[in-house]
């Protein structure tokens, strides 16, 4: 950690007493910085203690900060330029705590991974200049910069060890006391480079990508030299390099968990099947019970092998903090708990040595995740056209291999780019940190942000045959989780202006309706039907109905409006939201679904006659 930034003060106080601020206590404490209080703008919290510390009222930050010499600590996530804006007013010294760097030293690649954006990404792909590189590295360490970075990760796209310069980039860290976490494929890591890298260096953790665990889909990896069998016994060979040279950092093995690809982005008429590496539980179970077999009996020989070295870090810590690995899911060291599991939990089966499995996103390139759905499926990006600071878990800042740096390592195509170091720009400029400061609190400024914190909606464009009607089932953003009232009914809660989005499989007469209005005054309601055009990329406003409902009324309404039959359309519900236990509330809607009329004017199920 760049922990420079801190000398000439006798104390500190962390402002944020949740999960970031208590890992700046365990972070600051472990480097031996005194923190002798934490703040919050929470009354509930004042008068407590979190991890062992008082938790102080802002109101006594001055005196505080002018009889001790102390220095305030921002560790307030979302909300840390509030906090920061709130010092500022008091003339109180402080500094941000960070997530992580991930400068990506190269963007190149040896493996091809299906599952990965890489070949669609469309700027020049190379190696970040080496002396932009550690002008960042400086900057970032120097006095002038305010923000406190646990984390250094050599990548965003590519593969770090394909870079020249690789372990000087680790030395420059070393020398800065910079914690780095090496992100790797570990195809190229051969048994010089697993000596030079575990021998050398005590500022560093591994984690191997084991991505496609199973020979079935190893060649979607496009790997050009190794087989299946080479690579994955190549990982296993750095495990047991690491206990043969005492390589005090962790290892995680990094793979993804089944059948959870893309759930938090998208929505979908039927499951996706994009990445699957097993075809059942059954298959993904038995997977588990013989890798973590083998991963014992590579622990067992291990023990054999090294016993004096096994010892030794079964007893110690690890050199850097466990949460950068560990985060929020349950460690076990038994194997039948890990292979029973179907939550994603990791296997710890060797100390400081554990395989983790993640969900795995889209990376909110739309060209790419358009090229991954069949043909006969139609894909809408929804983008967040509202700020939603609060939907945002992303708390680092990354350098491209050009030279930009933008304010989120997932923003891959630097969408929105704060400074330019080919320009001798610095990410501790004041114009750099008031572009970072605007797209955090406005994340509708970069077009990025409004794809990643929006939704991909995927349809099926096959026409019913012999069906008149067809239920709407994707919600857009602006909605609450869906709830289940005292019947067992499903309903959802709209906020001001909701939408939701259907593909018209049938030549539709009209849209059917089932509200519910949850406000305690009596309140009308407007649904906009609008159509959408592919080339311009528009939605038209076609038609607006609007209904006055009671508080607590229950309705069902028919809107006549004809739907073409292979159009997109969007229907929006507009209701004035009143807050309700700090909820915005509009109206719940029961249903909703496209109809057709018979020639007499009512309603025909089609289905149900063919089957009289």
């Amino acid at each position: 950690m760049n922990s420079q930034i801190l000398n000439g003060y006798d104390t500190y106080v962390i402002f944020g007493v949740r999960t970031m601020g208590q890992k700046a206590h365990k972070r600051l404490s472990s480097e031996g910085f005194s923190v002798k209080y934490f703040t919050d703008n929470d009354e509930s919290t004042w008068n407590t203690e979190v991890c062992g510390v008082s938790v102080t009222p802002p109101s006594m930050l001055s005196q505080i900060v002018s009889e001790q010499n102390a220095l305030v600590i921002i560790a307030a996530g979302l909300s840390m330029y509030a906090v920061a804006a709130q010092l500022e007013q008091l003339n109180i010294p402080y500094v941000f705590y960070s997530m992580a760097v991930f400068v990506e030293i190269s963007s190149l690649c040896n493996q091809k991974c299906t599952f990965c954006p890489y070949e669609y990404i469309e700027r020049k792909k190379g190696n970040l200049d080496w002396e932009l590189a550690k002008s960042f590295l400086y900057d970032i360490t120097s006095e002038k910069s305010n923000v406190l970075f646990p984390a250094i990760y050599p990548h965003i796209m590519g593969e770090p060890l394909l870079c020249k310069y690789f372990f000087d980039f680790l030395d420059l860290c070393k020398k800065l006391k910079l914690y780095v976490v090496v992100v790797t494929n570990f195809a190229l890591m051969d048994e010089k480079m697993q000596e030079r890298l575990l021998t050398n260096y005590d500022n560093i953790d591994i984690i191997l990508s084991l991505q496609g665990p199973t020979e079935r889909v190893f060649p979607w990896r496009k790997e050009p030299k190794l087989t299946y069998k080479q690579w994955i016994d190549r990982m296993f060979q750095i495990i047991d390099s690491k206990f043969k040279y005492g390589f005090r950092g962790q290892i995680q093995i990094s793979t993804l968990w089944a059948e959870r690809a893309n759930k938090y982005l998208t929505q979908s008429d039927e499951q996706l099947h994009l990445f699957e590496w097993f075809t059942s539980m059954e298959e993904f179970k038995n997977w588990k019970q013989e890798f973590g077999q083998r991963c014992l009996e590579l622990a067992d020989d291990i023990k054999r092998k090294y016993p004096e070295n096994f010892e030794k870090m079964k007893n110690e810590e690890p050199q850097q903090p466990l949460e950068f690995f560990y985060s929020k899911f349950c460690v076990v060291t038994e194997l039948d708990k890990w292979v029973q599991s179907e939550d994603p939990i990791q296997f710890e089966f060797l100390p400081n040595v554990h395989i983790y499995s993640k969900t795995f996103g889209i990376w909110g390139a739309e060209r790419y995740f358009k090229s991954l759905i069949p043909e006969d499926k139609y894909l809408y990006w929804e983008e967040n056209l509202i700020s939603y600071p609060g939907q945002c878990r992303v708390f680092g800042v990354g350098v491209l291999s050009s030279g930009q740096i933008v304010p989120c390592p997932v923003d891959n195509e630097g969408d929105y780019v704060v400074a330019d170091l080919r320009q001798g720009e610095m990410y501790t400029d004041f114009d750099a940190q008031n572009k970072w400061r605007m797209v955090r609190d406005n994340l509708s400024i970069s077009e990025h942000c409004r794809r990643c914190i929006g939704k991909a909606f995927v349809f099926n464009k096959t026409p019913l045959q012999n069906k008149s009607s067809q239920e709407i089932t994707h919600f857009g953003s602006r909605w609450h989780p869906e709830n289940i009232d005292e019947n067992g009914e499903k309903w959802r809660a709209s906020c001001e202006t909701s939408s939701v989005f259907v593909f018209s499989r049938i030549e539709a007469d009209f849209l059917s309706v089932e509200l519910k209005s949850i406000q305690n005054k009596m309140q009308h309601t407007f649904i906009k039907i609008l159509s959408y055009d592919d080339e311009s990329k528009l939605f038209t406003e076609r038609y607006t109905f609007s209904e006055l409902l009671k508080p607590g009324e229950r309705k069902a309404f028919k809107f006549s409006y004809k739907f073409d039959i292979g159009k997109f359309y969007r229907i929006d519900f507009i209701t004035a939201t009143q807050r309700e236990n700090d909820v915005d509330c509009g109206v719940a809607v029961y249903s909703a679904s496209l109809k057709i009329f018979e020639r007499n004017g009512h309603y025909h199920d089609a289905s149900k006659a063919d089957e009289n």
